[in-house]
Order: structure tokens, then sequence, then C-alpha cells
């Protein structure tokens, strides 16, 4: 067992704290200290360090690098001069979640005097989920001590583990980032291959609008929730232009039969069966599970109390950009 520390931070839009008191805490428990503050460099160095670290290993070279702790600093420093321009004299909460926690180190973990770094170790999103409960309740109870009720900014999160010795191990992930994606490497030979892709894009009439849908989920401003609906509406265009032109092709012996024997009856869940049937024909009962799930959760949004964090916009994506580069290079969609 090891023990784990979940931070996040916050900015109150329409709080400050006085120059007298920049900072104190308003609650502390075994498993969660909440507290106030108009500079939260230093409850935030571990996790900055942390987030420094993956940067270096992402895109900067690599933890063999000679220079690794002048690195690690200056984009500490870059971090929280970000920060700070965000903040500007509002108040900070800050939330430090703790527990125990069953975390073998990868094989590949690399010692140094000052830290650990493992791979794929935490569960971060696990963790965060553990401890929303008691974070949601306190924004709430800060939110309510103004009129209008203060909204929040999310500045920074992350988790880190400390073993017996009171080391910091700092955790990098390589499947997945905190968006949903993985990092590639683009190399000049694989220009050959985009080109192909946007003039096949550019000759394929009908999917204007689904590529603005496309943008706006692709475009990182933009908040989980926007683009999650945009992912799915994409959806739903594209499979009901691309059913008139594969749809049609697959004979839908294996659904339920519907009130009337018209191709036009048939539900959107139905269309894309048949879409995927003719696209895809290995994968339609693993696609078709996806859409229906995707499909249950969009229809929730209306009336369940869903966090932006908890949807599956990398799921929507990855969904979209398969039938859409299978519709593409046709003359129509």
């Amino acid at each position: 067992m090891m023990h784990y520390t979940y931070v996040e931070a916050w900015s109150i839009l329409g709080i400050v704290l006085p120059h007298e008191t920049p900072s104190f805490e308003v609650c502390s428990s075994d498993t969660c200290r909440f507290t106030l503050t108009s500079d939260p460099d230093a409850l935030l160095a571990t996790i900055d360090r942390g987030l420094a670290i993956g940067d270096v290993m992402l895109a900067r070279g690599g933890l063999g690098r000679p220079d690794l702790q002048t690195a690690v600093s200056s984009i500490i420093e870059e971090i929280q001069i970000s920060r700070r321009n965000r903040i500007l004299n509002q108040a900070v909460l800050v939330i430090e979640a703790h527990g125990d926690i069953a975390a073998p180190l990868n094989e590949s973990f690399k010692e140094f005097d000052e830290f650990i770094v493992s791979f794929d170790s935490i569960d971060i999103h696990a963790l965060a989920q553990a401890h929303r409960p008691n974070i949601e309740s306190m924004k709430a109870a800060i939110a309510f001590e103004s009129e209008a009720p203060s909204r929040f900014n999310n500045l920074s999160s992350g988790a880190y583990l400390t073993d017996v010795r009171g080391k910091i191990i700092h955790d990098i992930s390589f499947s997945l980032n905190a968006s949903g994606f993985s990092s590639i490497t683009l190399t000049p030979e694989d220009a050959d291959r985009i080109l192909d892709r946007y003039s096949l894009l550019q000759q394929t009439t009908g999917i204007s609008k689904i590529q603005q849908l496309l943008s706006q989920l692709l475009d990182y401003n933009n908040n989980q929730l926007k683009a999650f609906i945009s992912g799915w509406t994409a959806i739903e265009i594209l499979i009901q232009k691309s059913f008139n032109q594969f749809g049609k092709m697959y004979v839908l012996t294996d659904l339920p039969a519907t009130p009337s024997a018209t191709i036009s009856n048939y539900s959107l869940g139905e269309k894309f069966y048949s879409v995927a049937a003719v696209l895809f024909p290995d994968d339609v009962d693993q696609d078709s599970k996806k859409f229906y799930q995707l499909k249950k959760l969009r229809n929730s949004i209306h009336y369940d109390e869903l966090l932006e964090r908890d949807l599956p916009v990398h799921e929507v994506s990855m969904l979209l950009g398969k039938y859409m580069l299978a519709c593409i290079g046709k003359t129509t969609c």
C-alpha cells in the first residue's frame, strides 16, 4: 500500500482574500483538507512538478537529458506564471485529498535524488470520483457565501504517491491524458497521407455541417458538454446521410420487426446497425453497443446530473472518426 494525495485547485470568481490574511484553512480531516489562498503556488508545488516532468517526458527530450532539473524548474515557472495570469486577484480553493492505495510501480520506474517517476500506476479518475461528493459540497458552501452564487474556474488537478520512506512518486500516463487522447509523433513522411485525406474530404459532398460540428468537437477551448453534443450531433447527421447510401443495402433481418415495413420508419439505432453491418461487418455488434450507450447518455443530459469531465468525448470522437473516414472518398455521403 502507498499513500496518495489528490489535488484540485479552483479560482473563485468574485471572491478575494484580505491582504493581511492571504491564506487560511477552511476545513481539515483525515481524508481531505480545504484551503483558501491568494497564492496557491506552495500548495500546488508537487503536482506542478509532476506536470513539468510529464512535459519533459512527452515533448522536451525525456528524463535522460543532463539538464533535467533545470528543464523541470523552467517549466514549473511557466506553469505558475500562466496560473497567476488566470487567477488575477481572485481567491483560490485548493483541495488536498488523502488515502492509501495499492499501486504497484511499473518495472520501468526511474528513481532520482528528490523523486521517483512511475508510469500508469494511478487511476486518477477513480481518485477524483472517490472524493467528488466532499469537493462538490465545499464548492457549494463557498458559492453561497455571496448573494449570487460564485462560479469556479478549474486551475489544476493531479495526484502523486508517497512511499514508506516519504519519497514522492510522480506518475506519468502514456495511455491517455486528461482529455482522452494519446500523443503521437508525425514525420514529414506522414504529410502525403494527410494530404490524401484532405483531398478526399474536399471532394466528398454533403458533409459541410458534419465537418463544422467536428471542428467544434476538436476545439480544445470548448467545454466537454459542447464537445460531446457537437460530436453526437455529427454522428446523427452522418448516419442519416450514410444510411441512404449504405444502409439500404442491408436487410434488417436480425432486428425486431418495425410497425411498418418501410425503410423510412427505421429508428436511428436501426439505421446505425445497418450502416455498420455494411461498412464494418466484423465490428457491427461492438459498435452498435457503443452507439446505444452514447445515445442513452445523450438523452439523459436533459434530466440527469452529469459532470462534464465524465462525458465520453473521446469515445464520441473515435466513433465519429471511424465512420466518417469510411464515408469520405465517396461522391456523396
